[in-house]
């Protein structure tokens, strides 16, 4: 056999996204040459895409042991503990690596676990090649002109946006933001405190530039800083009358990288539609074969075209029962009653443990378990949400 060519078909296939057939690749190279570390990365690969985790984590280490220096194979070792809440030693591993993309997940890591200003510090290393005009928090604004890009995600700017308001205290002459487009009515008019902020569709010439992504390394030292929810404007007010309306998102953008762990198709969610609620849609995007399911539900679909139509929806509910995406981002900076439905290695904001986080006070997060199942976490919901009615 020529092992080149096996190989070359099994990268062929994790190309084109037949993780099985790679595997069965790579185990036939390796049983003919069981010292490449190339391979037993290959393989490694091939099974962390079948979320085969202990499985890949062996091969990612064998690979790191016959070459101690393969970067790659030290940063899916860390990856593939991460991805078991082996913490300490993924952190270990991804030092090891040493690569800005490691050294972030390392921060993400030590947020998730609460420790806010080691974690800021490591997380800031996912923006490379800064202007040379960054703002870092110790030069005086007063007087100066300064630009915050928002350039992550959406969900992501309106995390950091409460930050904008510590900005705004600081004396400069004109600050300038500039966000993703769908964001911009919401910034614009409702964010507390920042009504000296000034949107530009150029990009303006300032003495400081700096990422919004950016300003939890610049402002917090710890979670006794963290500048509280709600902080934008169109905030929820609790109806006079018994709970009844619930607002629902079960799926968020379909290109995130981890949208088929997040996301949760429609019918899982039927359990919880038995309830005499009145259940609204509160995301933009709603894929084929949810549509179709959602035609024989009681779920209202409201007219959401653009951010500001998703935020006046969720201000129009008792509660927001999410999963890990925008919808849960809004609600939580609105104040809103939100259960977020998570999966069992989540993003840092939700925390790693328990049922609440420090971000968002109005949140309760329900966690999947180590089987990686919704089928509980939707259990977990139908339980809360007898007594959460027992007022009707």
């Amino acid at each position: 056999m020529n092992i080149q060519e096996k190989n070359n078909e099994g990268l062929l296939a994790l190309q084109l996204g037949d993780n099985v057939q790679a595997e069965a690749a790579f185990f036939e190279c390796l049983k003919h040459d069981d010292t490449s570390p190339q391979l037993w990365y290959n393989l490694g690969l091939a099974k962390f895409r079948q979320d085969m985790f202990e499985e890949a984590e062996e091969c990612f280490k064998k690979a790191a042991r016959l070459d101690e220096g393969y970067t790659e194979a030290w940063a899916m070792l860390g990856t593939s503990r991460i991805e078991q809440k082996k913490f300490s030693t993924a952190v270990s591993n991804l030092n090891a690596a040493a690569t800005p993309e490691c050294f972030s997940l390392i921060g993400q890591i030590d947020l998730g676990l609460g420790d806010v200003s080691c974690g800021f510090a490591d997380f800031e290393e996912r923006f490379q090649n800064k202007p040379e005009n960054v703002w870092d928090g110790r030069e005086s604004l007063i007087g100066k002109t300064l630009l915050i890009e928002g350039t992550e995600g959406l969900g992501d700017q309106v995390f950091f946006a409460r930050w904008l308001r510590r900005v705004a205290e600081l004396g400069a002459e004109r600050v300038y933001l500039k966000v993703s487009d769908p964001l911009i009515d919401v910034f614009y008019d409702e964010i507390y405190g920042v009504d000296t902020l000034y949107f530009d569709e150029e990009m303006p010439v300032t003495d400081y530039r700096i990422n919004l992504g950016s300003l939890g390394y610049i402002f917090e030292d710890g979670m006794g800083t963290i500048p509280a929810a709600p902080y934008i404007s169109n905030v929820w007010y609790e109806s006079e009358c018994p709970p009844r309306r619930i607002g629902l998102a079960w799926s968020g953008n379909i290109l995130h990288l981890n949208d088929r762990r997040r996301s949760i198709p429609l019918p899982f969610f039927q359990p919880i539609l038995e309830f005499p609620f009145d259940f609204t849609c509160v995301q933009k995007d709603i894929r084929a074969g949810d549509e179709d399911y959602m035609q024989h539900t009681k779920i209202k679909r409201g007219e959401i075209e653009a951010v500001a139509d998703l935020e006046g929806a969720i201000a129009q509910q008792d509660l927001i029962i999410t999963v890990d995406t925008l919808t849960a981002n809004l609600a939580g900076a609105m104040g809103v009653p939100t259960w977020v439905l998570v999966p069992y290695v989540c993003d840092w904001r939700w925390m790693f443990e328990g049922e609440r986080t420090p971000w968002y006070p109005s949140v309760r997060v329900f966690r999947q378990g180590a089987d990686r199942r919704w089928e509980p976490v939707i259990e977990k919901v139908v339980e809360e949400l007898k007594a959460y009615g027992s007022t009707i």
